[in-house]
């Protein structure tokens, strides 16, 4: 019950996940840039330096970090929307796929919850992801 005088915080009303599709800008993904970029590093073509990457023990990914597929799913935009109105945007990777994670499983831990409950939320969404 509130306090009297203490005001009663909003709810979360909705997620919304939208894909950015590209135009050449590269949105949230640090690795959609073109080859000659210095986060791609080891193209003796370009003179950039090397960068050690996860992938760069195999010769087929060594020349690049985008070699391997790392911006492979594009960008992706997460509105979450209160219950008065007020909404919030986060920006990151994982494309179509990521939207449809974010909208049809996440979403379900978050709606009608109060955002400032972090923790709560979090352990909902996250035991799906995780091993006892």
């Amino acid at each position: 019950m509130a306090h009297q005088g203490c005001k009663v915080f909003p709810l979360v009303k909705e997620v919304r996940a939208y894909v950015k599709e590209g135009d050449g800008d590269q949105g949230a993904d640090c690795h959609d840039v073109a080859d000659e970029h210095w986060i791609n590093g080891t193209d003796p073509s370009t003179n950039n330096t090397p960068i050690a990457n996860p992938m760069s023990g195999y010769a087929q990914y060594a020349g690049a970090r985008k070699s391997w597929g790392i911006n492979a799913l594009g960008g992706l935009v997460v509105e979450v929307e209160a219950d008065d109105g007020t909404t919030g945007v986060g920006v990151t990777i994982g494309g179509a796929a990521g939207a449809q994670i974010v909208e049809r499983h996440l979403a379900r831990f978050v709606e009608g919850r109060d955002p400032r409950d972090v923790e709560s939320i979090w352990l909902c969404g996250n035991q799906n992801f995780t091993s006892r």
